[in-house]
């Protein structure tokens, strides 16, 4: 626990006073000092009929507000200040009666480079709800939740969001590892080369994986000024992302992996991810209170590109460092990421490598699989763009530790130009968004019916 002494304040001039109290004002009734309206997006929204760690008949929202940019309030978020005191407000029925509660949402992202900021907040309602709704104005606003996942997996491994993804050979490498020991792949999906995504949804036909549509951003009729849902957006809510698989899984899931689609986990003490946990759980028992174990990250690169050569062993050929971490789901709500640390090549790697490969032809032999394998993406056009603007206009920086250049920059695809190439087809995720009539103190957003469709093009939101 953390405790920062109380400031001495000295008294303040009336017209000081005033002015402190109008920005109260100003944050209760839901407007940022920069001057505009509050506009939250629902990502995900879930009721936990029972849960361990959030208590029964719990309700937990994730969210994207347009809390960002305003850098008078950057040094108090760093010390977990937020910049508004706004409460969000939750109206549950069931058949027998009401409640209205209300709580404090908490940012999950860190800092203040972005406008649209990830946020999370839970709440308690009461139980066997038929409706939930948020509360505006003494308006409704009624809202799809769900209830979380009740199949119980020992490790989910949950991929950050893809977009304008051609890494088919990536993605076999890694569904069939997972497979192998013990681990469920879950897949936030943006967008990917057409042949890619078939490939994929055979494979979740087949139970190696499930995709979940990642939303756009949508506010109608809302001015970028207000709400920028396209460039002012982090990695396409990273964050956000992780901190619903983790609130999907957390009451079945023994451990949840936050990975991207080019991270494979290699167990080195056991044959299966979760024996491998529960030895190191064991080495470290003196400390009660663990939430997440951090590996080394090792990169391969792909060198075969056609269904002919394609094995696993020659993906795993030559291999770098770095790291990516599992969470306990039971005792974290949001993630953290971004440490290193180290580890060796697996004792049970060459043992295992014969029985995926195994697995992998048994697939490729399925009649649909071996109809979209010919058609799968000969050279890497999307990815390679974005790598090189990325290293370009945002790693390169970081590197330079111009700390000025980087406040300015809110990170991710967007900063990108996305040339369309007339060889490269995707499919994309949609879904109906509607214009919502200005509330106060938020007006509040979300998607329904999400499909996919072709007629986007490659793009990454």
């Amino acid at each position: 626990m953390l405790f920062i002494p109380k400031r001495h304040v000295p008294e303040r001039p009336m017209l000081v006073f005033l002015v402190f109290e109008l920005l109260s004002l100003l944050f209760r009734s839901g407007f940022l000092p920069l001057g505009r309206p509050l506009k939250a997006y629902i990502l995900s929204a879930y009721f936990y009929p029972t849960s361990k760690s959030l208590g029964n008949n719990s309700f937990a929202l994730v969210m994207s507000v347009n809390l960002g940019r305003n850098r008078e309030n950057y040094i108090d978020l760093q010390w977990g200040g937020s910049p508004d005191a706004t409460e969000i407000e939750v109206l549950a029925r069931n058949r027998t009666g009401g409640v209205v509660m209300k709580t404090h949402y908490v940012r999950i992202t860190p800092h203040d480079n972005c406008q649209m900021v990830a946020v999370f907040a839970t709440l308690q309602l009461l139980p066997n709800p038929i409706s939930i709704s948020m509360v505006s104005t003494e308006q409704l606003t009624p809202i799809l939740f769900q209830i979380p996942s009740s199949v119980k997996r020992e490790v989910v491994i949950c991929i950050s969001p893809i977009y304008v993804s051609e890494q088919w050979q990536n993605f076999l490498l890694a569904v069939h590892t997972y497979k192998q020991f013990g681990g469920y792949m879950h897949l936030y999906f943006i967008s990917a080369e057409t042949s890619f995504f078939e490939l994929m949804s055979e494979y979740e036909k087949h139970d190696f994986l499930t995709i979940q549509p990642w939303d756009r951003i949508i506010f109608p009729f809302v001015p970028g000024t207000v709400a920028d849902a396209y460039s002012q957006v982090e990695f396409q809510n990273l964050a956000a992302a992780q901190t619903d698989c983790i609130l999907q899984y957390k009451e079945s899931a023994q451990f949840v992996g936050l990975f991207d689609l080019n991270d494979v986990l290699i167990p080195k003490l056991a044959p299966t991810y979760i024996k491998e946990f529960q030895i190191l759980l064991e080495k470290n028992k003196a400390e009660p209170n663990i939430a997440y174990l951090s590996y080394e990250r090792q990169y391969y690169d792909a060198t075969v590109f056609t269904k002919a050569k394609y094995t696993i062993n020659d993906m795993l050929r030559s291999l770098v460092n770095k790291k990516k971490s599992d969470d306990d789901p039971r005792e974290v709500d949001f993630p953290n990421d971004h440490l290193m640390i180290f580890n060796k090549h697996s004792y049970f790697y060459n043992n295992s490598i014969a029985e995926m490969e195994f697995t992998r032809r048994k697939m490729f032999q399925k009649e649909k699989i071996s109809e979209i394998l010919p058609n799968l993406p000969t050279f890497y056009y999307f990815y390679d763009l974005v790598n090189k603007c990325f290293e370009e206009r945002y790693y390169d920086v970081l590197k330079s530790n111009n700390h000025r250049n980087v406040d300015n920059i809110c990170p991710g695809p967007h900063i990108c130009a996305f040339y369309q190439h007339p060889d490269v087809n995707c499919v994309h995720v949609n879904a109906a968004h509607k214009y919502m009539d200005p509330l106060d103190p938020i007006t509040y957003y979300y998607a329904t019916d999400h499909y996919y469709t072709a007629d986007i093009g490659c793009y990454p939101q």
